[in-house]
């Protein structure tokens, strides 16, 4: 049974922060199964016993099949079972990955429409505002990045107007003050800085599964096989932005982790 650790950090948003908020982020799950000889799902009982205000699953949280291929219902399972649970007692929020980007038209519908039923809110392109103490909000963004945005070679580069289309900035823009939080959902953390351009307070990302084999709290190799990726795990501060990345809860294309155990993030947001 693979080891399953929760791994707490702090965000801090202004100086004189006197209240939080307790995020508890998911992320590349890719259909595994955590499942106890008594049926209980590890990852739910992790999540409750943290208490958060709500949960994010930050996309990749099934294998997406290349169109004509037959996609494993079982992948869709264990991503369904675990944030349907989850909904009965919290907020859940599900963004896109690659994974789900690629799927299907016809999957993708099976599989969000649902979640959807179970009560989880799906960002595609859209947000949320989270109403917080003291009259604030926490707009959610959900950033889809398209399928070309994750390359294997070369990156493709991704402008502010490009992330104001695909979140159709005009619909997303108002009724949010200064003082107020910006969170964005974005799967590919290699676009930080383009993302803190676009005006995020902070951002949660996965996508490079901690880069597989971690050495001096460093990841290895991303997806698009470069060695040592900048963003690979954990906290990274930009100069306005919070960056949290998840080493995700299971893998794909490379089938181990060295040094590198799948993990739930709890975020506590000070604002």
């Amino acid at each position: 049974m693979p080891k399953l650790l929760i791994k707490e950090y702090d965000c801090l948003t202004n100086e004189d922060a006197g209240n939080c908020f307790k995020i508890a982020f998911l992320s590349d799950l890719h259909g595994a199964v955590y499942k106890t000889r008594d049926g209980k799902d590890r990852i739910v009982e992790a999540v409750r016993r943290s208490e958060p205000d709500i949960v994010i699953a930050g996309g990749d949280m099934i294998v997406g099949i290349k169109p004509g291929k037959q996609v494993s219902k079982a992948k869709l399972e264990s991503s369904i079972n675990i944030l349907s649970d989850l909904a009965k007692d919290y907020k859940v929020y599900h963004a896109i990955g690659n994974h789900e980007e690629r799927l299907e038209k016809s999957v993708y519908d099976l599989y969000f429409n649902t979640l959807k039923k179970a009560g989880v809110v799906v960002l595609d392109g859209s947000f949320a505002d989270i109403p917080l103490k003291g009259d604030k909000v926490m707009r959610m963004y959900g950033l889809s990045l398209p399928y070309e945005y994750y390359p294997k070679f070369k990156k493709k580069e991704l402008s502010v107007s490009a992330i104001e289309r695909l979140l159709r900035a005009n619909r997303v823009s108002g009724g949010i003050k200064n003082e107020d939080i910006r969170l964005l959902l974005a799967h590919n953390p290699n676009y930080a800085d383009a993302y803190e351009e676009f005006g995020a307070d902070i951002t949660l990302s996965g996508h490079l599964h901690g880069g597989v084999v971690r050495l001096f709290n460093r990841g290895l190799i991303g997806p698009d096989f470069k060695l040592f990726p900048q963003f690979s795990g954990g906290s990274y501060m930009g100069n306005h932005m919070n960056l949290f990345v998840s080493c995700g809860l299971g893998e794909h294309v490379v089938p181990f982790r060295i040094n590198d155990p799948y993990e739930i993030m709890i975020i506590n947001v000070y604002y």
